[in-house]
């Protein structure tokens, strides 16, 4: 070490330190501190001067949960007495007035924090400055929502500056309000039909889904959610949903509002695409609704078919409509598909088979009157495909009168089957009164033109000739 060069004398280390001191701060002044302690709410803080000065902040608060000891702050003085008061934001009524003065000039935005509720609105401050904003223009449209901004930062419009009386009244909704109409602009850019669009799902009603598309408002009516039958749309979309949709179109309706309708199911596979059904194929469905016309059966996801009731047959005998209900499962054969019109037809199996009688001679039946003709009664029988004559020969009464009287249409008589002869006619008897008839006297019968006059099943018989 040189012998000029000498230590520092404590004299000269006091007084270096003592002009580094700050010895007075104003009120509002931006300081930079470096944090000594962190301590229950209360942070304690370097400025330059001989004792630290405190900052108070609620533990709960995410500014005072992210400093630390040896940090450097950006602080303002908010009371001069000590200990010194100190605050991250900006004191008001000790504020700068250009930045007020610039952001409305240039008709931005400026940030502001909520400071307290007073008479007709609320105090706002911005960069220092003490501001007002009318009730009203805060932005939320309750008393809840109000009470819970005090204390928060928005973005506010200027929307009254007086510079000489320290007036600014400033706006939030007006500024909430320019940003809608513009993100409307934008959003009606893309309202070209057919155009895909995201949005959030904003409400649900059991008619459909409104979503928000971006300040503009559309439908998706519940037959447009899915390709598959939808019971409730809360099954398939939920509020604050992210969905894609596809633009139908837009129209004004009668009362002069814009109605846009929004699709989905637009979006989605068609699974008529991928159908790969055959005509006579057996399928298994779900009965999912039935009506005076036949049963709709889900036989594919989103396909359904329709069982009408023509088709509604098994070995040529008739299934009534009480025999199904909603949720049954059960094979059915497609019929028909007519893809062009999304529509298929189903039928039970065994639909187009012909009705057979299992009788044999000597069994006996319930049997309706069909028609009386001059050589006997036509019946049929009522659960057997099974019809024929009951000869007149047979009978007691012989006067044709007599026999009309006693055999009116749909009467019913039980009979007995007396024989099939080689052409599959059927001759029957009525119980109790059984004689048989050969085969030579109903060929002489069925000879006699006259004698299938009028008779509607002559055709029958004659087939069968």
């Amino acid at each position: 070490m040189e012998e000029n060069q000498q230590e520092p004398s404590f004299e000269q280390l006091l007084n270096e330190s003592e002009a580094r001191e700050i010895k007075r701060v104003q009120p509002g002044q931006a300081l930079e501190g470096k944090v000594v302690m962190v301590s229950k709410g209360t942070v304690y803080v370097d400025i330059g001067m001989r004792t630290e000065a405190q900052l108070e902040l609620a533990e709960d608060d995410e500014r005072y949960q992210a400093l630390e000891e040896g940090q450097t702050i950006q602080v303002f003085v908010s009371k001069t007495k000590q200990p010194i008061g100190l605050s991250l934001d900006p004191v008001m009524g000790y504020g700068d007035m250009s930045v007020v003065r610039d952001a409305h000039e240039a008709g931005k935005p400026a940030e502001g924090k909520v400071q307290s509720a007073i008479k007709g609105g609320f105090e706002v401050n911005i960069a220092g400055v003490r501001c007002f904003c009318p009730i009203s223009q805060l932005g939320f449209r309750n008393d809840d929502d109000r009470a819970a901004a005090i204390g928060q930062t928005y973005e506010f419009k200027i929307i009254e500056f007086d510079e000489s009386s320290e007036n600014v009244v400033v706006s939030r909704r007006a500024l909430i309000e320019e940003r809608r109409e513009e993100k409307i602009r934008e959003t009606r850019k893309k309202l070209i039909p057919g155009s895909v669009l995201q949005g959030r799902v904003r409400d649900i009603q059991s008619f459909g889904a409104f979503v928000d598309l971006g300040g503009l408002t559309g439908l998706v009516h519940i037959s447009q959610l899915s390709h598959q039958n939808v019971a409730r749309v809360e099954d398939v979309l939920e509020v604050g949903q992210e969905v894609e949709v596809k633009l139908l179109e837009t129209r004004i309706d009668n009362a002069g509002k814009e109605r846009i309708s929004l699709s989905i199911k637009a979006l989605l596979p068609d699974p008529w695409d991928t159908l790969a059904f055959e005509i006579g194929q057996t399928v298994t469905g779900e009965v999912v609704r039935i009506s005076n016309f036949g049963v709709f059966i889900n036989v594919a996801p989103a396909i359904d078919g329709l069982l009408p009731l023509r088709f509604m047959k098994q070995s040529g005998r008739s299934v009534d409509l009480d025999s199904f209900e909603v949720g049954q499962k059960l094979e059915v054969e497609v019929v028909d598909i007519n893809t062009q019109d999304r529509k298929i037809a189903l039928g039970l199996p065994g639909w187009n088979e012909e009705m057979r009688s299992s009788l044999k001679p000597g069994d006996e039946l319930r049997a309706e009157v069909i028609k009386v003709i001059p050589a006997g009664v036509l019946v049929q029988g009522l659960d057997d495909p099974a019809r024929g004559l009951i000869p007149k020969r047979t009978l007691k009464h012989t006067s044709m009168k007599q026999i009309v009287d006693q055999f009116p249409p749909q009467s019913q008589h039980d009979v007995i089957l007396e024989e099939i002869d080689d052409r599959g006619r059927y001759t029957f008897s009525l119980k109790g009164q059984s004689e048989s008839i050969d085969g030579k006297t109903l060929d002489a019968f069925l000879e006699q033109d006259d004698a299938l006059n009028n008779n509607p099943f002559a055709s029958f018989f004659k087939d069968r000739g």
